[in-house]
């Protein structure tokens, strides 16, 4: 795969997620969580990539 400096993912700011999924994670509550962030993009990722599975 070709990850340029121009490629589609460099390009697009994810940024708007952390503020989407803020209300639904604790910070106070338990063991820390995952970050959101990396989260959504490997799924996105995956998806713009056909990636139908990790395993």
């Amino acid at each position: 795969m070709n990850w340029s400096k121009d490629h589609l993912l460099r390009k697009i700011d994810f940024s708007f997620i952390i503020d989407k999924v803020k209300p639904y994670y604790s910070d106070n509550n338990g063991r820390p969580s995952l970050d959101q962030l990396i989260l959504f993009k490997m799924k996105f990722i995956a998806y713009l990539c056909g990636i139908r599975s990790v395993s």
